[in-house]
């Protein structure tokens, strides 16, 4: 069996999966508790998190479908360096784990710095500019979140 046959396959694999997933997950939010007076609730991420898992498990699904007879786009994909997922699963271990102690917006910003460091190529990082973009897409989420939603977001050492 050649590779392209082999990642199609695990792209049918992969994104069934995923969307099996998502559907599980999605089902599951319906036991979370409603714990504010709004509209939105504890549910809400999660759920809007389950949907985007279900269309880019579908997206990969279809992509492995369509891609049975037409192999090529395949082999154009670069294969993610094995370093970069390792050291995105750390950051993401070490955002879970920090968002109670320091807050939202100060475990979001050094998640998302690290996470730019990760996947932007070394030449190309400005450091000046990754930190600006990763306060103010903090920043956004957090106003967006406490303030349009009226959901509350851990504050940690600000609060």
């Amino acid at each position: 069996m050649n590779i392209q046959r082999m990642m199609q396959k695990k792209d049918i694999v992969s994104g069934t999966c995923i969307v099996v997933f998502s559907v599980f997950i999605f089902f599951s939010t319906f036991g979370i508790k409603h714990l504010t007076v709004s509209r939105i609730g504890s549910a809400f991420v999660p759920r809007l998190v389950a949907i985007g898992l279900f269309l880019v498990g579908g997206t990969i699904l279809i992509n492995g479908v369509r891609n049975k007879n037409d192999l090529s786009e395949a082999s154009e994909q670069p294969n993610r360096p094995k370093r970069a997922v390792f050291t995105t699963f750390l950051s993401i271990l070490f955002y879970v784990s920090s968002i109670e102690l320091l807050g939202f917006l100060i475990s979001n910003t050094i998640y998302l710095i690290l996470q730019f460091s990760i996947l932007i190529p070394k030449e190309k990082q400005k450091i000046p500019v990754i930190i600006s973009v990763a306060i103010l897409l903090s920043s956004l989420i957090y106003g967006i979140f406490v303030y349009g939603f009226q959901l509350y977001l851990p504050t940690g050492l600000l609060g």
